[in-house]
């Protein structure tokens, strides 16, 4: 069994992620990161690392100047599901179920619904200057939208303004094959003196902060990745 130790970091005062750090986990964010800490988080998945980005919708932080440089819209925007489903289990119209999840290792094998509580929007864009290959993770039903305007009000979908469903509400980022130099005793003749290149592949994976359900294994599945 393999076993994980967590610890807490202010990467405000550390200016770095640590180098034994195998993911790392931002949840719930309420400020926007500041430059230096984009760029700390850019140099961590240079390195091969993992990231973890469990997100709220508005007023929370959306991220979306990092997140876009990896080819990822964050909307602004709630997921409104008008199915019923949700109101079987004393939910409201903002607990969209999701039955419809993307083949990739984490999700292949999910066969029953989940429920994302107060979800954003989060799709794909063409991606920035990383290469990156992105996939949906969970999408909701056609009988829901993306909300742009007040949900203080009357409830509705606005054509051209919300987004129809079905939504993208998760989706894993995976950075392949990039190159990095680390130091070394014996290196090729036409390599750097002192350095050997190595293949690394980072992954990015954002989910919506509230907790899913519905869904045997998803604890292990998220956590084994």
């Amino acid at each position: 069994m393999k076993t994980m130790r967590s610890a807490k970091l202010l990467l405000m005062q550390e200016g770095a992620v640590p180098r034994d750090c195998s993911a790392l986990i931002i949840a719930g964010p309420h400020k926007e990161l500041l430059p230096h800490e984009e760029k700390a988080l850019a140099e961590y998945t240079g390195q091969g690392g993992k990231i973890l980005f469990l997100l709220d919708p508005a007023p929370a932080a959306s991220l979306e100047h990092l997140l876009k440089g990896w080819g990822v819209i964050v909307g602004h925007d709630v997921i409104v599901d008008v199915s019923g489903v949700g109101q079987l289990f004393g939910a409201d119209e903002f607990m969209p179920i999701v039955t419809s999840f993307g083949q990739t290792d984490i999700t292949r094998d999910f066969a029953l619904a989940a429920f994302f509580p107060h979800a954003r929007s989060v799709t794909g864009d063409t991606p920035g200057e990383a290469p990156v290959h992105l996939e949906m993770l969970a999408e909701t039903s056609p009988q829901s939208w993306a909300e742009t305007g007040s949900i203080e009000e009357d409830i509705r979908f606005d054509e051209g303004q919300d987004a129809p469903g079905p939504v993208s509400l998760a989706v894993v980022i995976t950075f392949a094959g990039r190159s990095q130099s680390e130091p070394s005793d014996s290196v090729p003749d036409d390599a750097t003196p002192g350095r050997k290149t190595r293949l690394v592949s980072a992954e990015i994976l954002i989910l919506p902060a509230t907790p899913t359900s519905g869904c045997p294994g998803t604890e292990t599945s998220f956590s084994t990745w």
